[in-house]
């Protein structure tokens, strides 16, 4: 069993004096955690 606590906060921006806003890097993250629990079967 895994338990995700504040997923919101990895990947996120530490310097907002960037021109992007940072969402990149979050949203890869979790596309990423996403895509590794989408590989997961049940046990029996």
């Amino acid at each position: 069993m895994v338990f995700i606590d504040e997923l919101d906060a990895i990947g996120k921006s530490h310097n907002s004096s960037r021109l992007y806003d940072g969402n990149d890097g979050q949203e890869q993250t979790l596309n990423q955690l996403l895509s590794e629990i989408n590989g997961f079967s049940a046990v029996p």
